[in-house]
């Protein structure tokens, strides 16, 4: 709770945007896994509500009544579009309805509406294209806040149907982070990751393992001086954090001379 107070705190006092953006990259490096890169997903001035039986009517008024500014509303096959003054307000709404879940309203859920279907792509890990991968609906993340971001989700939690046949990835405790943040993480943190320069040194192409699935991501290529940034980042991190790794190597020796 100590490190959790003082991170806020330093957010709260901090008027430098590069603080804010090296405590994001700092965790994008530590949660790599749970990051999911979304386009075309922010909200629009539409939501979509759901209704409880017989309440339809009664959307709009009550959501004039808690202060939103609402343009109209129309009543679908079991569902109501309520259109709002903007998309700020429209994203405001969801997040009330994902937050609070109290039968006195009288809508069971709330989404964020689209005029047509396919707009939103998300483009998370590999690793998790056995199910469907989403971002929990009481989180701050949803709907992103603008189109084209990267997701950070410290924590994603598989969940199993009760047949066993289908999985769901629930991705929570969420951090907008800027897109394209992904491969300068991958290259300078993750010595694994590895390198190659294509079309001339326009493009960088990165191979990386996330729980063993093996992606191959490719990025357009960065100016020469943020290249040599990241390369004196990637030569030298072992070397900040002090890690001998000779001695570390003996130690897993010893470590597996013991098991046997």
């Amino acid at each position: 709770s100590d490190a959790a107070a003082s991170l806020s705190r330093l957010l709260q006092r901090s008027k430098n945007h590069d603080d804010e953006l090296v405590l994001l990259w700092c965790l994008t490096t530590s949660f790599i896994h749970g990051v999911a890169e979304i386009e075309a997903a922010s909200c629009n001035d539409c939501v979509k509500y759901t209704p409880r039986k017989g309440r339809d009517d009664q959307i709009e008024h009550e959501l004039r009544r808690l202060g939103f500014n609402v343009v109209d509303a129309q009543s679908s096959r079991h569902c109501v579009i309520v259109r709002f003054i903007d998309g700020d307000e429209a994203h405001r709404a969801v997040q009330l309805a994902a937050l609070v879940s109290n039968r006195c309203f009288p809508w069971r859920a709330a989404h964020p509406w689209y005029s047509y279907a396919g707009q939103r792509r998300d483009t998370p890990r590999k690793c998790y294209s056995s199910g469907v991968f989403f971002i929990v609906r009481n989180s701050l993340a949803y709907p992103p806040p603008c189109d084209n971001v990267t997701i950070v989700a410290a924590d994603v939690t598989p969940v199993m149907n009760q047949k066993r046949r289908s999985m769901t990835f629930s991705a929570s405790k969420c951090s907008v982070a800027p897109r394209g943040i992904l491969p300068f993480v991958l290259y300078a943190s993750h010595k694994s990751t590895e390198l190659k320069i294509e079309e001339n040194g326009q493009v960088w192409s990165l191979s990386a393992s996330f729980h063993g699935a093996r992606e191959t991501l490719k990025f357009r290529a960065p100016d020469q001086e943020v290249s040599r940034n990241l390369k004196s980042i990637r030569d030298n991190l072992d070397a900040e954090f002090h890690l001998d790794v000779d001695a570390l190597s003996a130690r897993r020796r010893i470590v597996e001379d013991r098991r046997a």
